[in-house]
């Protein structure tokens, strides 16, 4: 009986600890998924931006300055994208994507001052809605 007994506990504690591992390996699937979708929204905004700028006339003998910066984990990513010429501002865009328990949230961008913007914000949204990719457009104060 009492063996009977360490049998029945023993295979209880393999059970659970089963359990407990396939919910972890589950979990860290689910982890890399998102960090491998938030990967390729920033790889498809940094893409989508760079071919803008490419695009943009030359402004001739007169200078412009541009600057792209990125940050990011492997829970989110925010890209800031700037191109001023003597005229004023060009592009001033920010795109920012996050990952939370639930999945993928809204990639977030942000019109800045460009009179390029809206050519470029189109074109991103274009490109998020190949995808699948859910945004939401915020106008900066």
């Amino acid at each position: 009986m009492k063996r009977r007994i360490m049998i029945v506990s023993a295979m209880a504690v393999f059970l659970v600890l089963g359990l407990v591992a396939v919910y972890l390996v589950r979990r860290e699937g689910e982890r890399l998924r998102l960090a491998a979708q938030l990967a390729a929204q920033l790889d498809a905004t940094r893409s989508v931006i760079t071919r803008a700028g490419e695009d943009l006339p030359q402004p001739g003998p007169l200078s412009r300055e541009s600057r792209v910066s990125v940050s990011g984990s492997q829970r989110d990513w925010h890209l800031e994208a700037e191109t001023k010429e003597h005229t004023g501002p060009v592009i001033g865009l920010e795109a920012e994507g996050e990952a939370s328990d639930g999945g993928l949230r809204p990639i977030r961008i942000v019109d800045k001052v460009g009179n390029r913007n809206a050519e470029i914000i189109e074109r991103l949204a274009d490109e998020y809605r190949k995808r699948g990719w859910t945004y939401v457009i915020e106008h900066a104060e």
